[in-house]
């Protein structure tokens, strides 16, 4: 993966790391960067990405439709 890199003032309030899993969870979940990008661009492990960056996000793996809802659910209750 080429990377480059950009420069983003922040308040010293903002954890850089913090700021940094934002950012890849999000350009992740708006398919601007793949999963594998996304964790490569904070040094983070599929489970991790998976369990707890996109979540610490109120995000989703599957994305954010009522179907894409139902169908996790549907999985949960197979899973029992």
């Amino acid at each position: 993966m080429n990377t480059r890199q950009a420069t983003v003032d922040i308040p010293d309030t903002v954890d850089q790391e913090y700021a940094r899993e934002a950012l890849a969870a999000i350009l992740y979940y708006n398919d601007v960067l793949s999963e594998k990008e996304a964790r490569m661009m904070i040094g983070k492990t599929r489970r991790q990405f998976q369990e707890k960056i996109i979540p610490k996000f109120g995000l989703s793996m599957t994305g954010g439709t009522p179907t894409d809802a139902e169908t996790e659910i549907e999985a949960c209750r197979k899973e029992l």
